[in-house]
């Protein structure tokens, strides 16, 4: 048996014949957690919160000096007759990722009013460990400046990330006149085939669409070059566009469907990547000759 007893700030563990005294801080000394029970309160299925953090999280920004892009971005609509319209979005300046689910009135319970609070992706990274493969109801408190949610196996408390989130509606192009549709396994297979022969300064890859094949290619002079290629659903003019290949990547391991759209418009506009009508990610192209 284990006994463990406590003194102000001295704790004292006893076992068998062991004895251990560890010096810490006075328990009165710990920041209580505020209360924010009468803020605004919404459930989720955790299986949907759990996908939306993993689609969209990879895209968030790891630089400081853009405070509020090192956030996850909830935005929850209330709609008539109970349900809501929860939508997740990322970005780090040169991708976007958007996510969108709607709820009617039995799926959850809707905030009173709209919610748009920028999340810290530790936290939600720590919330996603917590849920089990049961799915189960998630209840999130949400106030100015801080988070409390509520899972079966515990509570995670969090501040708000300050700053202003881009308005994500107008980044996202509604006109792209070319569409390839396109197997993500193996267009990630492709990518980083070609992607082996690149380094830290010449990290990018061409992509030449042409009538149902896609090869996707680089040259680097001081390590070489690669071409890979694979068949796709594509009955346009040929075009070539210049991207990031770990953009590509990202993008492609989030999608668990066996098949998405990428939309282009030419080779100096944004990329926009569907997998279904409400997952989008929007990836900007590289201005560099390959």
């Amino acid at each position: 048996m284990v006994s463990i007893q406590s003194d102000g700030n001295l704790g004292q563990v006893l076992f068998a014949s062991s004895q251990y005294k560890v010096i810490g801080v006075d328990p009165s000394e710990y920041p209580s957690i505020p209360d924010v029970e009468s803020a605004a309160t919404m459930t989720i299925d955790s299986h949907e919160l759990r996908e939306m953090i993993r689609k969209t999280g990879f895209a968030a920004s790891s630089e400081m000096v853009r405070y509020a892009l090192t956030g996850q971005l909830l935005h929850v609509i209330p709609e008539k007759g109970g349900g809501m319209d929860v939508r997740m979005v990322t970005s780090d300046g040169k991708r976007l990722a958007y996510i969108r689910r709607k709820h009617g009135a039995k799926d959850g319970t809707a905030p009173q009013k709209e919610i748009k609070v920028l999340l810290p992706p530790k936290a939600l990274n720590l919330i996603d460990r917590m849920f089990t493969e049961e799915n189960e109801k998630v209840a999130l408190y949400i106030d100015e400046t801080q988070v409390k949610v509520i899972t079966k196996r515990g509570m995670v408390f969090c501040r708000l990330i300050e700053g202003n989130f881009p308005d994500y509606e107008t980044v996202i192009p509604k006109e792209c006149e070319l569409k390839v549709s396109l197997n993500p396994q193996h267009f990630v297979a492709a990518v980083r085939k070609a992607a082996l022969m690149t380094n830290e300064k010449t990290r990018a890859v061409k992509l030449a669409f042409s009538s149902g094949r896609l090869v996707v290619s680089t040259r680097s002079q001081d390590v070489g070059e690669a071409t890979s290629e694979m068949a796709v659903d594509y009955k346009g003019e040929e075009i070539q566009i210049v991207f990031n290949p770990d953009y590509l990547i990202d993008f492609a391991r989030a999608t668990d469907v066996e098949s998405v759209d990428l939309h282009l418009k030419d080779k100096s506009s944004a990329g926009v990547f569907k997998a279904g009508k409400d997952y989008i990610y929007v990836v900007m192209p590289l201005a560099v000759a390959i």
